[in-house]
């Protein structure tokens, strides 16, 4: 793992995390897979609060097939091009609050590239 700085507390972490969920959770009841969600596609407003950006590579159908968004973000059925659905989002979130208490990136073997 690489470290990408420092970190943020826990309850901090926490709260934008929660955040996060409660845009997923939003973008899925539209229909709306997001597949690209990682720190460079969270914007914080004036007061703070966490907006999700980037639409670029969202998706509508339920289930969806084919490699889009950021590798480091990505759930392995993305990497691995299999079929998958809304659960990416929440892989993603995950990965982003590990990185958010960590400051630690995902890596990859050599050879594996950036989608």
């Amino acid at each position: 793992m690489t470290s990408c700085g420092g970190c943020l507390h826990r309850t901090q972490a926490r709260f934008y995390l929660a955040e996060l969920l409660l845009a997923i959770q939003y973008l899925h009841k539209k229909g709306i897979i997001h597949r690209d969600l990682k720190p460079e596609n969270i914007l914080f407003d004036q007061s703070g609060y966490l907006v999700v950006a980037d639409f670029a590579s969202i998706d509508n159908p339920h289930t969806v097939t084919g490699v889009a968004g950021t590798m480091f973000y990505s759930a392995p059925e993305v990497i691995e091009g299999n079929a998958y659905s809304y659960g990416v989002d929440y892989y993603s979130a995950a990965i982003l609050y590990h990185e958010m208490i960590t400051g630690y990136v995902r890596t990859f073997p050599p050879g594996l590239s950036e989608l």
